[in-house]
């Protein structure tokens, strides 16, 4: 006798990998990079963001007034996972201990850091240059973000 395809464990599995699979892309879908105000919450930016979407924050230093860049990956949790910094000016406070660094062109490129990050904070400012890049195309630069205000950035479920 032919039993129906329906009742077989291996259709069953069938269905198990394909409601698994939605799942995952619908998670992967409903996420989002968001830019908002530390203090009353305002958002300034909205942008979908997937896993392994690749993200650099880039400025110019304060004090030294070199260029700096951190760049990040969105991990499946939804952290921000540092992968690599660069700069030109190595000093106090700039971590030495995390990952593999070397000097390529007069610039120090620390990779393999794997730091994670639930969201970002810092204090805005236009004079910094700063820009905010998504997969290799700029999503932000310093102007669209108030002077001196105190700036979050994460990732969450839309």
């Amino acid at each position: 006798m032919m039993r129906s395809l329906v009742s077989t464990p291996f259709f069953g599995a069938i269905i198990g990998i394909l409601i698994v699979g939605c799942i995952g892309n619908i998670s992967d879908s409903d996420t989002e990079l968001i830019i908002q105000s530390q203090e009353d919450g305002e958002v300034y930016k909205k942008v979908p963001v997937e896993r392994g979407d690749e993200m650099v924050l880039a400025w110019v230093h304060s004090v030294e007034k070199t260029p700096w860049s951190e760049h990040y990956k969105v991990s499946k949790d939804r952290y921000l996972i540092l992968e690599e910094t660069r700069f030109q000016s190595f000093g106090a406070g700039v971590p030495h201990q995390k990952g593999d660094m070397m000097v390529k062109d007069g610039e120090v490129i620390v990779t393999d850091i794997n730091e994670e990050h639930e969201s970002l904070r810092w204090i805005h400012s236009r004079n910094a240059e700063f820009t905010l890049q998504l997969n290799g195309d700029v999503i932000f630069d310093a102007e669209e973000l108030p002077h001196h205000e105190k700036i979050e950035l994460r990732i969450e479920m839309r």
